[in-house]
This record gives C-alpha cells, structure tokens and sequence, in this order.
C-alpha cells in the first residue's frame, strides 16, 4: 500500500471507514445509546477559542510535560481501547510500540487482546494499566499482582460500567462475544465489500482472544470461552470500599478514570489516587450526559493543597482540543478514537502519523497564540461561545 499522507485526524477517519466493514466502523463510532454524548465531545470542543497574545516570544516551542516524575514529549498518551483486534491484528501491540518511540504513556486495556506481559516487554517504560476489578477476589488480587510484576507503574481504574454496557451488540460486535452471528446476512455482505480488512483479518488466523484472561482457563480455550468468562466475572459495581481496598493493594500510582461529578473527584484525592481522569468513555456509556470538556470547565473551588492532578480524555481530535483542555486545568490527555483511525488506514505508519499530526497542530496552536510552553495557559485566555469563562471560585474546601 502507497504510503498515506493525511494532514487530519478527520482524513484518517475517512480512509478508517472505507477499511473497516460498517459493523465495525459503527461499534467504533457510534457510542452509547443514539451516539448523542459522543456527538456531544467533538461539539463541545467547538465552542472554545483562544484570544492570542502578540509580540511575545514563542520559539523555540517545547512540548513536554512531566508526569508522575516522567518526562513525556508531548501533553497526550494513548488511551485504553478494548477488543481492538478485530480493527487491525496485534494492535494493541502497534499501539504500544508507537507509544514507546514517541516517548508518550500507552494504557492497555482490561480487555484488550494482548496481555500485560508481552506489552510490558515491548514497552517497559510507556505502559500505564487499565484496571477492570472483576468479581472473583482470587482473580482481582492476581492481576494486581502481575501489573506489578510485570513493571506497570501507573495503575488506571476505570469505575464508570456499574452494569453491563448496551448497545454495541446489536451493531454486530460485542467485548463479551465477539462478532454476533445472528446478524450474518448483515455481517457477510459487509465484509465481502471491504476485501482489504477481510483478507488481512482471515490471514490472522482464528478470532483474536481477550488474552489477559485467557490465562484464568484452561489451556486452549477459544475466543468464545475467554469471552464468555470474562462476562461472567464483569462488569463489577464498583463502590468507595473497593477503591479503598484497590489503594491499599496497589503501591504504585493510582488514577481513578470515568469521574465527572466534583464530588466524586474530590473524594477519589482523598483516598490517595494521585490523578483523576475526567471522562465520559469517549461516549460510550450513555447518550445523556455532559461531554467531558465542559465538565473541566466547570468552576468549583480548589481542593486542600491544590494536590490534585487532572487527565481528560473523549473527544479530541485535533492538538488544539488538547490545549484547551489544558488551559481548563488537565495536566495532561489522551486520545482513543484518533489512535484507532489512524491504525486501521494505515497500521503502524498510520498510528505514526497521527501522533505527528497531533503534535505539529500542538506546536503551531501554542506559538500562534503566544505560549512557548504549555504551562503558560490558562482558562483567561479562552472564550467559550464568543464570552469569557466564570472564574474559579477563590475558596476551599477538603476533600472528601
């Protein structure tokens, strides 16, 4: 394949579409429900604009951030993406790779279809874990374990799927199943139109497993049987004691990520976690609630210490939404669905890409309007629709 030169997240998602049967394109896409929060990230975006400041010096432009006393070289990681397999074979492993050279953070999912062993050897240094706590305690206790083991410094719990999600199986894919079959007539007139992604995923051999819980049965088990045992030991609702207990368990840094209610946040500090990821999961969960960007937003008084370390994800598509998410108070952010896009146009090289994207329209959005570092921004620099953002209020409060 001709090497692609896409200047856009947008242009990577088109050349996406036209690789990947709908079935899949629309699992990726559509989110929640009637798709109306993931519609929600990308618009809420659109409603923040910067007011430059002229005459100031802005060369040379540096895009680094330190996290948790790592340098990264730009402000955004990759973030988790489960079942994504069926997009591109091993790509979880791409991911991690073109995390690891550009020196930025890569989550393996809790579902993803690699294990926390062979990333943590591909990219000892970058890979951060999302943690889904399943029921069995025996179960829960070993996967700690292993992410320790294995060098994962950065543990990820993910508390926002009390229940079972809806609405991706009737679009012909499901975590917990796989394809589903009983839409075959669908399924096969859809993959007989995109031979590209046909023949690629049928010279990959058989499904692709959830294998980070392949370990937990016996040996040869199929994509079904590891599918099927992780539905049964997930989701868990999970409750304040079980973060507790999580806190306890895991010595290493803590994010709690799917929190958008303040309250919620501010008691996630004071159990210990170190970050809190303000997220929707990328719209995924439900179709009536607020996107992720205006929820950072929100004025609310700082907590005790102003000890607090902010992530965003959902929604970003362009450098430029990184940086208003920063300038809103996110120390740093990541991207799912940009990733994605460019890893099934064009694999490895397209993954490549869109980092570059990302950070060339980073690097150009800061000196454009006067800010050689991103620690220079600030939310009195932003309009949202056309009038200045409310201010922080001045008081404080403790966490819990």
């Amino acid at each position: 394949m001709k090497a692609l030169r896409p200047v856009s997240v947008d242009h990577f998602k088109q050349l996406a579409n036209d690789y990947l049967p709908k079935f899949i394109s629309e699992y990726i896409d559509t989110g929640g429900g009637s798709g109306l929060s993931q519609q929600r990230n990308l618009a809420a975006f659109d409603r923040y604009t910067f007011v430059p400041r002229s005459l100031v010096e802005v060369t040379p432009v540096t895009t680094d951030r330190t996290i948790f006393g790592r340098v990264y070289s730009l402000p955004f990681g990759i973030s988790a993406m489960g079942n994504i397999g069926f997009v591109r074979r091993h790509a979880d492993q791409i991911l991690a790779e073109t995390a690891r050279d550009a020196n930025i953070p890569f989550i393996l999912s809790g579902m993803a279809n690699a294990s926390i062993e062979e990333i943590a050897r591909l990219a000892p240094d970058h890979l951060w874990y999302q943690y889904y706590m399943p029921s069995d305690q025996r179960v829960a206790i070993d996967v700690i374990g292993r992410a320790r083991d294995a060098g994962v410094s950065v543990l990820v719990v993910t508390v926002d799927f009390p229940v079972t999600p809806r609405g991706s199986d009737r679009r012909g894919v499901s975590v917990t199943t796989g394809l589903d079959w009983t839409m075959w007539r669908v399924i096969l007139s859809d993959i007989v139109s995109h031979p590209r992604w046909t023949f690629d995923f049928l010279r990959g051999g058989n499904a692709p497993r959830l294998e980070e819980w392949a370990r937990y049965l016996p040996e040869g088990s199929n994509s079904l049987d590891v599918r099927k045992y992780f539905a049964s030991i997930w989701p868990l609702n999970l409750c304040w004691s079980d973060l507790e207990w999580i806190r306890r368990e895991w010595t290493g840094k803590l994010v709690i990520k799917g929190l958008l209610h303040p309250d919620d946040t501010a008691r996630a500090f004071s159990i210990g976690a170190e970050a809190v990821t303000i997220s929707n999961h990328g719209g995924n969960k439900l179709d009536c609630i607020p996107a992720s960007i205006d929820l950072l937003a929100e004025p609310k008084p700082q907590l005790a210490g102003d000890a607090t370390t902010i992530f965003l994800d959902s929604g970003i598509r362009k450098g430029s939404d990184i940086l208003i998410a920063m300038a809103l108070g996110a120390k740093f952010c990541f991207i799912g669905r940009a990733a994605l896009y460019g890893l099934a146009a064009d694999g490895a090289r397209g993954a490549r890409r869109i980092i570059e994207i990302l950070s060339s329209e980073i690097e150009y959005t800061q000196a454009m309007i006067g800010v050689s570092s991103s620690d220079q921004l600030s939310r009195d620099m932003l309009l949202q629709d056309g009038r200045r953002l409310e201010r922080p209020q001045n008081c404080r409060r403790e966490a819990g």
